[in-house]
């Protein structure tokens, strides 16, 4: 498999698991009501807190968290899967970079300096841009290799 084949993979993979997150969250929430409190801290834990009518700032920071934490976790998976190794820190890393992305928009958005749809559609176009021009293969630290070996080839 070539690499830009395992990279785009990869981010497939991260975006598929945060797409479902969001999906079950949003399915959970307002289709089916969980009249067990175990039920709603699970739920809450693993997808989010419900947001009908609105939330606080912090409760949807705490949402995208959760549905970010599913995609990279899926993201890691794939790469796992397709390279053969991983660093996790490294991919905490771009999940925590990520999260303080989405922590100013979201502000941004609060404050109406932006719209959500243009926010969502903002974010959809860095993550194709920066997941295939910047951070690569970076997480399976496959591209330092790579650049050690064309170093040493030179």
């Amino acid at each position: 498999m070539k690499r830009e084949a395992k990279i785009i993979a990869s981010m497939l993979g991260g975006l598929i698991g945060t797409s479902c997150a969001i999906f079950l969250h949003f399915f959970i929430w307002m289709k089916t009501p969980l009249n067990s409190e175990v039920a709603f801290v699970a739920a809450s834990l693993l997808l989010g807190f419900p947001t009908p009518g609105g939330a606080p700032y912090e409760i949807h920071l705490y949402n995208h968290a959760v549905w970010s934490f599913w995609g990279a976790v899926l993201y890691g998976m794939v790469v796992r899967i397709c390279f053969g190794r991983l660093s996790v820190r490294r991919v905490l890393t771009v999940y925590v970079a990520g999260m303080a992305v989405i922590a100013v928009a979201g502000k941004l958005a609060e404050h109406g300096l932006v719209s959500g749809s243009l926010l969502g559609n903002g974010f959809l176009v860095a993550y194709v841009v920066v997941g295939l021009f910047a951070i690569r293969d970076w997480p399976a630290r496959t591209s330092d290799r790579a650049g050690q070996i064309q170093t040493l080839g030179a």
